[in-house]
This record gives structure tokens, sequence and C-alpha cells, in this order.
């Protein structure tokens, strides 16, 4: 082969390299920008704001009176937002979306816990089905093809995850008697729904250490880089494989409830909720994805709904 061929086909699959390179990164790892969280503004109403991950630059972005806003969750764009809006007065819950800069608020569907798909298509959330049972949902962003996924009256679902190629959900399930709660998952169609977590509701013994054989889980999400899937349950923050192994506690910090989990847009950092300190706030902290460094950023005050933060995507 001529030495000059040789190298032009070297360089031809370095470029390939590099190309495939690029594109996995912005599928499966992007940057971690800004954090979008449920504050308490000056009036007392829960809403969103803005925060950079060193707890500096906070800003308020949804201005509710009527009732709060919550539960944000960002495009996988990281240029727009969807959050939930409360109306206490109608009881009326919607899925709303708007831009990064607050502007273009629309109401989207009547619902709680949504969560944008990764690759942009879809919007995941909970809604009271024709039964009145809140089910798991999925719908367009414009609004169409409005599909329920799941179908068991009498027991609730709630807090979608997707996986990292938007082919499998990960949600909530309580029991028929409205307390015990397990991990279950599903295709994105709704087809495969089996258990990943059982349901126990006591986690702690009777002097208040943790029960490491204890199952309960609530509020999963999903990481975007890979299969591990960060939860709550009893109080502690766990990590469990997709496939149901692998259950790793993060958190053990006693006479404290640490919760809300959510992975960052790289999959190496956690940000939770915890009212650790004891003084009567719900703080917002972050630590590594093993559970190193726990650290506070800021107050979130969450009521009356819960304290998901959700960090940006910066493709």
């Amino acid at each position: 082969m001529h030495i000059r061929t040789f190298f032009n086909k070297i360089k031809l699959i370095a470029l390939g390299i590099a190309a495939f390179l690029l594109i996995t990164a912005n599928v499966y790892g992007a940057s971690n920008g800004i954090i979008a969280y449920s504050c308490r503004d000056s009036s007392g109403f829960q809403n969103i704001c803005y925060i950079n991950q060193d707890g500096t630059g906070n800003v308020q972005m949804t201005f509710n009176q009527t009732g709060g806003a919550g539960l944000p969750t960002w495009a996988p764009t990281g240029k727009a937002l969807a959050y939930v809006d409360l109306n206490m007065k109608t009881g009326v819950i919607y899925v709303n979306t708007m831009n990064e800069d607050g502007s273009n608020v629309q109401h989207l569907v009547q619902g709680v816990t949504p969560m944008w798909s990764p690759d942009g298509n879809w919007m995941a959330f909970s809604a009271p089905s024709s039964s009145g049972t809140p089910e798991i949902f999925i719908i367009e962003l414009n609004g169409s093809n409005l599909t329920q996924l799941t179908n068991a009256p009498g027991l609730v679902k709630i807090h979608p995850t997707w996986s990292p190629d938007s082919k499998s959900i990960v949600y909530a399930q309580y029991a028929s008697n409205g307390r015990d709660v397990s991990l279950w998952e599903m295709t994105a169609t709704g087809a495969n729904r089996h258990q990943l977590t059982t349901g126990t509701w006591f986690n702690r013994n009777a002097n208040g250490q943790i029960i490491s054989s204890a199952n309960e889980a609530n509020s999963p999400d999903w990481n975007p880089t890979n299969n591990k899937i960060v939860f709550w349950s009893g109080g502690e923050i766990w990590t469990i494989n997709a496939d149901g192994t692998g259950r790793t506690q993060l958190t053990n910090v006693a006479n404290a409830n640490n919760d809300d989990p959510e992975w960052s847009p790289d999959g190496k950092k956690i940000l939770f909720s915890t009212n650790r300190s004891g003084n009567g706030n719900n703080e917002m902290w972050v630590m590594n994805s093993n559970g190193s460094q726990q650290k506070k950023i800021v107050n979130n005050t969450a009521s009356p709904m819960p304290g998901d933060a959700a960090w940006q995507p910066l493709p």
C-alpha cells in the first residue's frame, strides 16, 4: 500500500471515531447547566427558581399565586422546561411547558410528575384514568396522541422516568392498602410490565436503624448515561440496576428523610432533598453518584409539592 494511501485511511478512521464519540456524547452524556427547583417566593407561594450548581445566581422563573409550581423537568435540548402548575382554588393541576427564559408558557395536559423523554418527542406523566385511579400516560409535545400505558384500577401509579434510549419507563406503584410502594418497569408502549422491587412499608427497626432488606421504593430517576436507577427508600437514597439487581444505599442519616433524587445530565452527580440539618428546612443537596461528597446547595422549602429538582442538559 502506498504510504499516502495508508495515512489517508488512518485519517478517515480517526475522523469516523471522532464523529462517533461526538454523537455518543450528545445522546448519552450532556454537560450540566443550571438547576430548576421548587422555591418559596416572598409571598409564600411555591414556584420554580433557577440556581447555579454552586448555589449562586438564584432567580425566580414562575409566579403562581393560586397554589404552586413544582416538579420541573428539562427538555433534552435544555431549551425548554415542563413543570406542574397547581390551582388550589379550582383544584386543577396542569403540566405546563415554557421556554428556558420563562416565556411562552403553555398548558400541555392535566397531570403530575411529568418527565420529558430523552428523544424529545414525548412527555410521560401521571393522571387519573376513567376509573379515577392515577395511571401512567404519555403525550406528544403538541398535545396529540394521548396514550394510557398502565391500567390497574385501585393501584396508584406515579413518577415515570425514561431509559436513555426512550424505549422503557420505570414508575412507582402503590399497593391496594395505599401505603406500600414499589418500582415497576415497562416498555414505552406499556408492554412487559414487571416489578423491580417489592413493597414493604417499614424500613427501620424499633431503634430507628435502617433495615437493609427493606424494599419500599419511590421517586425513581433513570441515569441518562446507563442502566442505574436512583430512588428513595426508607428515608434514604439508593440505586438499583434496571434489571432489579445491585441495590446500593448512598445516604445514611439517622432521624432524617433524604428524598426526591435526580441525576445530573452527565450521570455523575445526584440532586436530592433532605431535612438533615434539623432546622425545619427542606434543603437541596448534591452528591457524587457513589454517595460521596454530599453538600448543600440551597433551601428548597418544597410544599405543597415534593422537592424534585432538574439539572439542565447542555448538549
